[in-house]
């Protein structure tokens, strides 16, 4: 049985938008799920600054931050040094 050019096409034209909508409907699914958030604990801080070290952090920021944590405990800063500064003078 032959099947007539217009027919053909129609079929055609019906896989293709089928096609389409399964791989548009793949796609949102794949895209529009909600991504897990990871829980961030704070490893170190330093309660005077105000300073915390996160998990999260890159080895070059932990090893920064130890450098700071020694740094106040070497030469302890008072933190009445740091917040006494005046921004509002600056106009």
């Amino acid at each position: 049985m032959k099947l007539k050019k217009k027919v053909k096409k129609i079929i055609l034209i019906v896989l293709i938008v089928l096609v389409l909508a399964a791989g548009g409907f793949f796609a949102y699914k794949k895209l529009s799920t909600p991504k897990k958030t990871q829980e961030v604990k704070i490893l170190k801080s330093i309660d005077d600054y105000k300073y915390s070290l996160k998990d999260n952090k890159s080895k070059a920021y932990k090893a920064k931050f130890d450098e700071l944590v020694e740094y106040c405990e070497k030469y302890d800063i008072p933190l009445s040094a740091i917040t006494n500064t005046s921004y509002n003078s600056l106009g």
